[in-house]
């Protein structure tokens, strides 16, 4: 929710600590990962500017500033390029033709994969959930009710009801207070998850019965434990089938910035695109 100014200094800012740590010359080259409203504009994603009205070239602002070679791409993308070592210890990519990868946090978004190839669509937007309405009677969209400013809220509409709630005594709220909470089996949290289930299960049958695919990946700011799973897998199951229903898997791993996933596979496409563009391949 920055402003082009101001996320345009976090990166410069960003940019010039590396060039002190490593030196500019042993930079290759920036990966920049958009979110929240954007656009694919030629071979970059530009973002929106209210202050200008229009959509920002953001990678282009950011190579005519620093001479740097600049890649951008959605960061769900980024995501999923690193998605195989993700999940290596749940499934097996190699076996499947289609995937669906959805990520929960601050943004809700999703990717699809055929034969290895995320889609992009005609704009770039391929797989975007966020601004999906919950049904036709409500403003309500599922980044509401399940990005992570949307689980909070109701957290937080929650403890009058619960005062004896692990987090009722927080003055301030963040997601893994609530994430931790389910885990203890705390009954506040395990309501706040238990709905997020329900409307994250419905939207994922939707998709299952639309696409098809073999599979449905979610991750980032969600529980990593058994219940969880089984949770949306029951709630994907009341509307798509229980052999559906199976096709669903999250990403057991805890969510630390060293490992994120969006930063290691923003380095993997970026060291992709130097490679082909010098002539090198994957095999050499």
């Amino acid at each position: 929710d920055d402003t082009i100014p101001e996320s345009r200094g976090i990166i410069l800012d960003c940019i010039q600590e590396a060039e002190k740590r490593v030196g500019r010359d042993r930079i290759a080259g920036i990966a920049i990962g958009v979110e929240h409203r954007y656009c694919l504009t030629g071979d970059d994603y530009a973002i929106w500017d209210n202050k200008r009205g229009e959509y920002c070239c953001i990678g282009k602002e950011i190579h005519d500033l620093t001479q740097h070679l600049v890649f951008t791409n959605r960061a769900i993308n980024y995501s999923t390029y690193h998605l195989n070592d993700s999940i290596s210890d749940i499934i097996d990519l190699n076996y499947f033709h289609m995937l669906i990868n959805i990520n929960i946090s601050y943004e809700l978004e999703s990717a699809v994969i055929i034969d290895g190839e995320i889609i992009y669509g005609k704009n770039g937007k391929c797989g975007q959930l966020k601004d999906l309405r919950v049904n036709g009677n409500t403003q309500a969209t599922y980044k509401d009710v399940l990005g992570v400013a949307g689980v909070l809220r109701r957290a937080q509409e929650l403890v009058r009801d619960y005062p004896d709630s692990c987090i009722s005594g927080l003055k301030t709220l963040n997601i893994r207070d609530v994430i931790n909470g389910y885990k203890a089996q705390d009954p506040l949290c395990l309501q706040v998850y238990d709905e997020v289930c329900g409307h994250l299960g419905f939207i994922i049958a939707t998709l299952i019965q639309w696409m098809d695919p073999d599979a449905v990946i979610v991750g980032d700011e969600i529980p990593t434990n058994e219940r969880f799973l089984d949770r949306l897998r029951a709630c994907v199951s009341e509307y798509a089938g229980q052999e559906r229903a199976t096709r669903v898997s999250c990403i057991n791993k805890e969510r630390i910035t060293e490992n994120d996933p969006a930063l290691i596979g923003a380095a993997d496409f970026a060291f992709s695109k130097l490679f082909g563009q010098i002539g090198f391949t994957e095999n050499l």
